[in-house]
């Protein structure tokens, strides 16, 4: 790449940094979440597996982004991540409901739960980062570098 492209990059990055850190570590987490969930299905049936990849993907998001995009922890930070996961995930709920029942008339269709899917990862992902910048009280003093 040349100079100037990466110094544009770098110079996005700095704007953005928080937002880039919540990308990356929830993009980590959906990998963990997806891995634990299949691991889980050799032991246990298929919604059980799931809540526990789900519940391993919060636990991961709440100790990477409270510390390296958020850098507030302690119980009220927990709370309002955890209050801020029930909200998404009721979230990610309704729209796949209003997408695969609504909109494609249950349909079966890979597209159909592509589009779904894809709609209840994006739109929550999003007012949650939004949400939680509001919403959670960063201590200065302890960002870390990245």
């Amino acid at each position: 790449m040349s100079k100037q492209l990466m110094e544009v990059i770098k110079k996005q990055y700095t704007l953005h940094r928080s937002f880039c850190r919540y990308l990356a570590i929830s993009i980590f987490v959906t990998v963990i979440d997806t891995i634990v969930s299949r691991v889980s299905e050799i032991f246990v049936n298929i919604i059980i597996a799931n809540s526990i990849g789900i519940l391993t993907g919060f636990t991961v998001q709440y100790f990477l982004s409270s510390r390296h995009v958020f850098f507030s922890k302690g119980a009220k930070t927990f709370v309002k991540f955890f209050l801020t996961f029930v909200f998404g995930f009721v979230l990610a709920n309704v729209i796949v409901y209003i997408g695969r029942i609504l909109v494609f008339d249950s349909s079966e269709a890979f597209f159909a739960f592509a589009v779904s899917k894809g709609f209840s990862i994006v739109i929550p992902f999003f007012l949650i980062y939004f949400i939680r910048m509001r919403w959670i009280k960063k201590d200065p003093d302890k960002e870390t570098p990245l």
